[in-house]
């Protein structure tokens, strides 16, 4: 049986989901498929909500960001399915999914962001999630926009240890 593109897509969004083995945001599945081409952004889009829709996917979210698992429909949707995705591209997927899984998790998990304040000094805001709720919420001031975009484009790194000194020094 030969399923026709938007269908392949959306067999591909549940394998991708399925080897991914973890709860993932809307826009990270999209960035997975639309970074590595397997699916485009807007075909990626438009096959999530249909996805949802049937409940193939369905959200799992205790808080404010929105995660998405393969419902038991998904799984026996993809079950059969699966195969209609060339081998090679499987292959290709799995091995991809396996290399960057941490990354893609850590881009979900470690949140950040920042604004400039009334008096020009600027709040970054640093958190790491869980799915169920904030592990760790961090607020710092500071004084100057470099400083504000270093802590924001570095905590993805820094957060992992900045959280064990923090609970080492709090809780010890």
């Amino acid at each position: 049986m030969q399923l026709k593109d938007k269908a392949l897509n959306k067999v591909i969004l549940l394998f991708v989901m399925d080897c991914m083995e973890i709860p993932l945001k809307i826009d990270t599945l999209t960035e997975i498929c639309d970074a590595n081409k397997w699916v485009g952004f807007m075909d990626c889009k438009d096959c999530v909500v249909d996805l949802i829709e049937v409940g193939h996917i369905v959200d799992i979210s205790k808080n404010n960001e929105k995660l998405y698992i393969l419902s038991n429909k998904g799984k026996e949707c993809l079950s059969i399915f699966y195969k209609e995705i060339p081998l090679s591209k499987r292959d290709e997927i799995k091995a991809t999914v396996k290399e960057q899984r941490c990354h893609y998790r850590r881009l979900q998990d470690y949140f950040s962001d920042y604004f400039m304040n009334d008096d020009g000094s600027y709040t970054v805001i640093l958190r790491i999630n869980t799915p169920a709720q904030p592990l760790l919420d961090l607020k710092l001031c500071v004084q100057n926009k470099a400083r504000a975009k270093w802590l924001y484009k570095n905590w993805i790194d820094k957060a992992p240890s900045v959280y064990e000194f923090l609970h080492t020094q709090l809780l010890e």
